[in-house]
């Protein structure tokens, strides 16, 4: 398995749990191009979604132990984005994690 520079990039900031924009953000690309590097690895090492594709490259050890989780800081905000896990509020889509204003 052979992974560009870029696509290992998006792949281990992927594993770390972060959205295409939010890898996009952190690498200086578009949410769209971010998505489209993912798609174009999952299609050519034929796996099905993302997750396939992050579990694929720990077995390969294209990705380390140390990519997984992303690190939280001491009052629990992810350093990389704006949500705070334990949180629920109306309107949250992803349970036990809010947006912060």
């Amino acid at each position: 398995m052979h992974l560009s520079e870029r696509e290992a990039q998006v792949v281990e900031l992927l594993a770390r749990g972060f959205s295409n924009d939010q890898i996009g953000r952190r690498v200086g690309l578009s949410g769209h191009t971010v998505a489209y590097h993912v798609s174009a690895v999952t299609r050519r090492l034929a796996l099905a979604n993302r997750a396939e594709l992050v579990a694929r490259c720990f077995v390969a050890g294209i990705l380390e132990q140390t990519s997984w989780p992303a690190r939280l800081h001491d009052g629990g905000a992810c350093p990389a984005c704006d949500w705070v896990p334990g949180v629920r509020r109306a309107g949250s889509r992803r349970d036990g994690l809010a947006r912060v204003s």
